[in-house]
């Protein structure tokens, strides 16, 4: 790592790193995309408090796993929370653009958003979502192609649950 000059070389090399590990073609994709802008579509709007409120209002009571002051931490299931899943998606690619990751659509979406598990921070005075994670709950695939990380990377079929459990997590 010495080798670099700055924080940025050192993340395009690990970049390139990651990338090389996928298969030829998506790999080269990447690889070559990777210093093109994208053309950037506006944000999507931001979703109106009231529904977001109203969604935790309807989760259950464990779910919420920790309050402090004005904010709360939460655990939930797309089918709960498709308008706060939408606000995430919001601010994802709106904190993704600022690293110049963006993907330049309204907001940064996928398949894996409605199988995984979403922890989130909320500010009950501001009604807003502060943060959240995208968690992949092992146990519950059927096969590593539910894995984020399978788009990436070659895994076995036999790579899931190898001891216990395991938890994915990305999409912060």
């Amino acid at each position: 790592l010495e080798a670099f000059d700055t924080p940025d070389a050192i993340m395009s090399w690990a970049r390139a790193l990651t990338y090389s590990q996928a298969p030829q073609s998506e790999a080269e994709s990447k690889t070559s995309n990777a210093t093109i802008t994208p053309t950037m579509e506006p944000l999507a709007s931001p979703q109106p408090w009231d529904l977001l409120s109203q969604e935790i209002a309807n989760l259950p009571e464990h779910q919420c796993l920790h309050s402090q002051s004005h904010f709360s931490v939460y655990f939930a299931r797309y089918d709960q929370i498709p308008k706060i899943l939408l606000e995430i998606a919001r601010l994802r690619e709106d904190v993704f653009r600022e690293l110049d990751e963006g993907s330049g659509h309204p907001s940064d979406t996928d398949r894996f958003d409605k199988i995984y598990t979403h922890l989130f921070v909320f500010d009950h005075q501001a009604n807003q979502v502060l943060g959240a994670y995208r968690m992949g709950q092992t146990d519950s695939f059927e096969s590593v192609d539910q894995l984020y990380l399978s788009q990436m990377f070659n895994f076995g079929p036999d790579f899931l649950n190898q001891k216990k459990p395991c938890l994915e997590m990305g999409r912060s």
